[in-house]
């Protein structure tokens, strides 16, 4: 079963409104959420869950450690699960296609992402279980000396990273300027 993750769980700080329900435009009545859920559906995940404890979502049990705390929570939520998909909510032009792409690319790797990007983010234990990621989780979460970043997570994983061929479809959007940014490509 593949699940896909929506990551919500952020303080949407320097947006300075909750991205998940940002509206995509201003004829859409269709949120960043709605929208992050409806395309890991589309792309073939049997179940959706939401990172974050807003939207009665999986609580991080690590607060305001950034997406690591989000991945650590739903692996250890969801431990039988062999295949998970990760996604933000706020990558607004991430189509199926895109993630279609990289899913081709999974096979027997564990970790597969985009070189240009984290994100989306698919994990996978063909050949072995979620302890090795949850041990070195655990570990860089609860201890602030640690390198927390996605990056770091990927190497630990020798994560396969392939090359996107729209970059445009991995556009995150953190600020109001780049969320006006996309505006015009949503309209």
């Amino acid at each position: 079963m593949l699940l896909g993750v929506v990551l919500a769980g952020g303080q949407s700080s320097r947006m300075h409104t909750d991205k998940a329900l940002m509206l995509r435009s201003e004829n859409s009545k269709q949120t960043n959420l709605d929208y992050a859920m409806q395309v890991l559906l589309e792309a073939g995940c049997e179940k959706v869950v939401i990172s974050g404890e807003k939207y009665q979502g999986v609580a991080d049990e690590f607060e305001n450690k950034g997406p690591l705390a989000g991945i650590y929570s739903v692996l250890k939520q969801y431990p039988q699960l062999s295949c998970m998909l990760f996604i933000p909510v706020d990558m607004p032009l991430l189509n199926t296609q895109i993630i279609t792409g990289l899913k081709n690319h999974l096979k027997n790797n564990e970790a597969v992402c985009f070189s240009e990007s984290p994100f989306p983010l698919f994990l996978s234990r063909q050949t072995s279980d979620w302890q090795f990621a949850i041990d070195y989780l655990e570990e860089v979460l609860s201890n602030d000396d640690k390198d927390r970043s996605i990056k770091s997570f990927l190497n630990h994983l020798k994560s396969v990273q392939i090359s996107c061929n729209d970059l445009s479809r991995l556009t995150n959007t953190n600020t109001p300027e780049e969320w006006q940014s996309v505006q015009q490509v949503l309209e």
